[in-house]
């Protein structure tokens, strides 16, 4: 395969430092929220910073519960908790939810126009429509302690003092978080 296209070497490193290199970047930090842990990897001039290096309890399902208890107080509990799984949840929270870039905006637009409602049609038949829910449900990872059981992004405060701001934040699964992380964090 290296002969075919012409590769002289390969690299083999851990997902933080490649994230940082595929954005033509050596230092900055990482984070890689999974289903089940978080990583933050502070990166020095492309070598994680072992010491500083965080590996949270709080991942994906985390968000995901957070969405079904949003929707369980707003009259769904009937149908997410009897009648759902929490794959499903998990499906529905990938394909509809975001991070609100302006929180209050959207918080505004939810109470006063319908613009954010999407219908989803659970695996059982039944319809129900989700509105502030689709960005509500990423805020467990900007405000923790008004999440159940979550305890850990904020960690990225105490890399900040590494680094005086964020260079880089790297996070795929919802749309916008890039942009928040960057106006959360780098203010603090």
């Amino acid at each position: 395969m290296f002969e075919t296209y012409g590769f002289e070497s390969a690299m083999c490193n851990e997902s933080g430092p490649m994230i940082l290199y595929g954005n033509g970047l050596l230092t900055g930090v990482a984070v890689d929220l999974g289903a089940e842990l978080c990583r933050i990897d502070p990166i020095y001039e492309g070598y994680i910073m072992q010491r500083e290096q965080k590996i949270l309890h709080f991942g994906g399902i985390d968000v995901t519960k957070h969405m079904i208890t949003s929707l369980c107080n707003n009259g769904y509990g009937n149908f997410v908790n009897s009648k759902t799984n929490l794959e499903a949840m998990n499906k529905i929270k990938e394909s509809v939810c975001y991070v609100a870039t302006d929180l209050d905006v959207e918080r505004r637009l939810a109470i006063e126009t319908t613009s954010l409602i999407e219908s989803v049609e659970l695996p059982d038949g039944n319809i129900i429509k989700i509105g502030k829910e689709r960005f509500e449900a990423a805020e467990a990872l900007f405000d923790p302690l008004n999440t159940a059981n979550i305890d850990g992004i904020y960690y990225l405060c105490i890399i900040d003092v590494y680094f005086n701001h964020i260079y880089n934040i790297y996070y795929t699964p919802y749309k916008y978080y890039t942009h928040r992380a960057w106006n959360t964090y780098s203010n603090i």
